[in-house]
């Protein structure tokens, strides 16, 4: 699972585009400077773009939006979403119909 970081609950990985990266991959692909301030919250973070000119926007930590994701940068793969969550265990749950799996029955 993904590391969070900032103010709790955390952020777990950087939306850039369509793509989501884990802030360890992010300020790699992006630059340490930028990540953490989109990461802080800090004044004028929307400024900070991705490669294709769209603004980076965060995903926290136990969102809707991690389930059954991974980082994608080249060579990683780092899970977003709780190792344990049951959105890992049967995706076609969540992407399909917005459930969760749970020990026991959806």
């Amino acid at each position: 699972m993904a590391e969070a970081y900032g103010l709790w609950p955390g952020v777990v990985a950087i939306a850039a585009d369509a793509n989501l990266f884990c802030v360890p991959c992010a300020e790699r692909l992006y630059g340490d400077e930028a990540i953490q301030a989109v990461v802080d919250a800090e004044p004028g973070w929307g400024k900070y773009q991705d490669h294709e000119g769209n603004p980076f926007g965060v995903v926290l930590r136990w969102s809707a939006d991690a389930h059954t994701q991974y980082c994608a940068a080249p060579g990683c793969g780092e899970r977003l979403c709780e190792d344990y969550c049951g959105c890992y265990q049967h995706p076609e749950l969540w992407q399909q119909h917005g459930i969760v799996w749970v020990e026991g029955g959806p």
